[in-house]
C-alpha cells in the first residue's frame, strides 16, 4: 500500500467487512463500533410514481454531500421508500429505484461508491406523500 493513510483505510475496511479484529504492522483495527446516526435533516421526498428528485430535493442532496465531506463515517446507508397506494410490486420497484437514483447522484458527485449501502421497502400507510422518500443513516 503506497502510504500509511491508505494502509489504515484498507485495514479498517477489512475489519469492517470480515467482522474480525485485525493486527497489521502493530496496528490493531477492530470492526466499527460507531452507533448509527440518522440524518433526518437530509430526507429527500419524491412526487407520486417518480424516482427523480426535484430541484429542491437535489439541493438537499448537495447539502448532504457537503455534510459527508466534513464528517467522519464508515458507511452511508440509503433507505428508499414508497407508499402503499397501487400495486405492491410496482411500489417495491419504485422504492428500489429511488434509493438507486440517489446513490448514483451522490457517487457522481464525489461520494465513494464502496461506502454506500442501499435498502428499500414499501411503508404500510399512506401519509399524504410523507412515505415517498429516501432517508439516510451513517455509521
Amino acid at each position: 500500500v503506497p502510504d500509511e493513510a491508505l494502509r489504515q483505510k484498507a485495514a479498517r475496511l477489512f475489519a469492517r467487512y470480515s467482522g474480525l479484529p485485525l493486527v497489521w504492522n502493530a496496528l490493531t483495527v477492530a470492526p466499527s463500533t460507531k452507533e448509527p446516526r440518522s440524518l433526518d435533516a437530509f430526507t429527500v421526498y419524491f412526487p407520486t410514481a417518480s424516482s427523480t428528485p426535484d430541484s429542491v430535493n437535489r439541493g438537499i442532496l448537495d447539502r448532504l454531500k457537503t455534510y459527508l465531506a466534513m464528517h467522519s463515517y464508515d458507511t452511508l446507508y440509503i433507505h428508499g421508500y414508497a407508499d402503499n397506494s397501487g400495486r405492491q410490486t410496482t411500489n417495491e420497484q419504485l422504492a428500489k429505484e429511488r434509493a438507486r437514483t440517489v446513490k448514483q447522484y451522490l457517487t457522481r458527485n464525489g461520494i465513494p461508491e464502496h461506502s454506500i449501502q442501499t435498502s428499500y421497502r414499501v411503508l404500510p400507510q399512506n401519509r399524504k406523500g410523507k412515505n415517498r422518500k429516501v432517508t439516510f443513516t451513517i455509521r
